[in-house]
């Protein structure tokens, strides 16, 4: 493990560890977002620090049930746009809880402490056929005037849970070529090749590498099966997003330091939602 799965930029990683789609007995879905987000073991980086407190993971889901996908989706996807642009449940339905509420998974790492959390997003028609998810951090209430800055948020991460009405089975991973050690930031598309990092700025940093694999994080069931994949999350609520406006996007800003001991420094419901 290295500083870079816990996060590098001006807040930490969110990672989509996995998803269950449960068919319900009337054929629509419940589609279950397993997060995690990892701190370093020794020097918390941000659980339960006093400046990040008010941190927030928001999830959306993303579907062909809105009229707006193809759009929405591509612009999520190439960096156009961000979870803070999606404010309004008439854009893609989404859930939101506190960070710190995350709770605490036994020991499965000598260097760094892992947190979940399940989104339930419940009731999804049946008759949806592409679907993707996206998950970042967030922090609001920053007490600027202009409310355009009241909102901050992370590296954002994603999922392709339905193509096509299949569900999805490739995925894939970055590496860096230079030393072969896995990648799990965030990642941004520069003339010919993946780099690390939410954009490409001046300052040096290194290229990536992708390689595909099957995706074994989607699992599908029916109602009846047990709830095995669905780990018990503390309820922390769904949070109205109605004053939850501001700036941010996965563009992040320099001056912000993740290192152990350092986050968001600056240097100058298992509640769930239906359709």
């Amino acid at each position: 493990m290295s500083v870079f799965d816990v996060g590098m930029e001006n807040l930490p990683n969110v990672y989509i560890d996995r998803v269950t789609i449960r068919t319900l007995s009337n054929g629509d879905h419940n589609i279950e977002v397993t997060c995690l987000i990892k701190d370093h073991k020794d020097q918390r980086s941000w659980r339960f620090r006093e400046e990040l407190l008010n941190m927030k993971v928001k999830v959306a889901l993303v579907s062909d049930l809105n009229e707006n996908f193809t759009t929405l989706s591509t612009s999520l996807d190439t960096g156009e746009s961000s979870l803070f642009n999606i404010d309004d449940f008439s854009i893609a339905p989404y859930l939101i809880v506190s960070a710190n509420g995350f709770y605490e998974a036994p020991d499965v790492d000598m260097e760094e402490i892992f947190y979940y959390h399940t989104f339930i997003f419940r009731s999804v028609l049946s008759d949806v056929a592409n679907a993707n998810v996206y998950a970042a951090c967030f922090i609001d209430n920053l007490g600027f005037e202009n409310d355009m800055f009241n909102k901050y948020y992370g590296p954002m991460s994603s999922e392709i849970i339905l193509k096509n009405g299949e569900v999805n089975t490739s995925s894939g991973y970055f590496y860096f070529p230079d030393t072969n050690e896995e990648y799990g930031g965030p990642v941004h598309f520069h003339t010919s090749g993946y780099m690390e990092g939410s954009r490409h700025r001046q300052q040096a940093h290194r290229s990536l590498r992708l390689v595909t694999e099957d995706d074994a994080k989607i699992t599908q069931v029916t109602q009846e099966d047990p709830d095995i994949l669905t780990s018990p999350a503390p309820y922390t609520g769904v949070l109205s997003d109605d004053d939850l406006v501001g700036g941010g996007g996965i563009n992040t800003p320099d001056g912000f330091d993740l290192t152990p001991g350092n986050l968001g420094q600056n240097e100058a419901d298992d509640g769930g939602v239906g359709y």
